[in-house]
């Protein structure tokens, strides 16, 4: 990880003063987590309040950090992905989700909406999310119960009066100090010199003071959004049929996906690349590598063969599915399962 571009993964206390603890201190079991991981799957599954799916993108051997400051109604997560991702999901009942990525290069992507360094993105409960995010990125946002957001955030900014029913954008000149403040939570609290009481209390008012401040608002219907989101229709309504395909044990050609996304292959094409940042023929390849490296990384029982688990995908050329594996994941895919079985991997 390049700590110089992330430098609010762990320097950023020093940003927000400690002051003294509330009568009951620390809980004596530490709701503070942090984990390094090998696996999107294994990352995605440590959000257990929120319905999402990673996909790994980009090739190399995966490489993940997840922090996490779990209180009993707010949450506040950094991740960081070594590898390009795919993140899917929809956003939980009750609550909503003010996010930021340190430092975007400018082709993450969260649905329709471009990242850039100056915004904060607001999901609301029951929203559905598609986000793109390139190798060597990070990510910081909190959970909040949405009733209580919007109670107070509505007596401050007359824009907001009604709580947004999809994704918006908030261009704000606080984000870095939204971010700092976000981090400093997680460092002081990890280092015993923050409450629960006083964290939760930090992160609401934090978040409030970035949404306030937002000199722009961009929701998702916007008329200027249109391109963007006919992009990410085409997508995603190709992305269901490859998904439900796949399940049914078919690969399906670029033409099948055309004829159910009703598009012409260059638009196909277009949309992909837009959004993805590939064709929709990498996109499907590299989606069926990743279920033959689930299989191989969890298997189901112990009788799975690299063999079994590549058919189930469609590959049926097994050397050049040997390479493309490889390629994707920087190992064998016998070595893959021999490390999941806990056997030696044959040479």
């Amino acid at each position: 990880m390049n700590r110089e571009n992330h430098g609010t993964w762990g320097g950023q206390a020093g940003s927000m003063s400690a002051p003294g603890l509330l009568s009951g201190g620390l809980h004596e079991s530490s709701p503070i987590s942090h984990h390094d991981l090998v696996d999107a799957g294994e990352q995605a599954a440590l959000l257990s309040w929120l319905p999402i799916e990673y996909r790994q993108l980009s090739s190399g051997r995966y490489a993940g950090r997840f922090e996490e400051l779990a209180l009993d109604d707010f949450s506040v997560i950094r991740e960081w992905q070594g590898q390009a991702v795919h993140k899917m999901g929809m956003m939980a009942p009750d609550y909503c989700t003010v996010s930021l990525v340190y430092n975007p290069n400018g082709v993450a992507r969260f649905s329709q909406f471009p990242v850039q360094d100056t915004h904060v993105y607001l999901l609301p409960a029951r929203t559905e999310f598609d986000v793109r995010l390139p190798p060597d990125q990070a990510s910081l946002f909190v959970r909040i119960p949405q009733a209580e957001l919007w109670a107070k955030i509505c007596m401050l900014d007359e824009r907001l009066t009604t709580a947004p029913r999809q994704l918006a954008t908030f261009d704000t000149p606080r984000q870095p100090e939204f971010a700092a403040a976000l981090g400093a939570v997680l460092d002081l609290f990890r280092k015993k010199q923050l409450c629960p009481v006083q964290a939760r209390r930090a992160l609401l008012e934090a978040t409030l003071l970035a949404l306030n401040d937002a000199s722009k608002i961009v929701h998702g219907d916007d008329p200027g959004l249109h391109a963007h989101r006919r992009v990410l229709r085409v997508v995603n309504c190709a992305k269901e049929y490859i998904d439900a395909s796949l399940e049914a044990g078919s690969v399906p050609c670029m033409a099948e996906i055309c004829q159910h996304t009703r598009v012409s292959e260059r638009t196909l094409q277009y949309s992909f690349l837009q959004h993805l940042g590939m064709s929709p023929t990498t996109y499907l390849r590299t989606v069926r590598l990743g279920r033959v490296y689930d299989a191989l990384r969890r298997p189901a029982h112990t009788g799975i063969t690299v063999t079994s688990a590549a058919v189930r995908w469609g590959f049926l050329h097994l050397g050049a599915f040997a390479r493309d594996y490889r390629r994707m994941f920087h190992e064998r895919p016998s070595e893959t399962l021999c490390r999941s079985l806990g056997t030696r991997s044959p040479a």
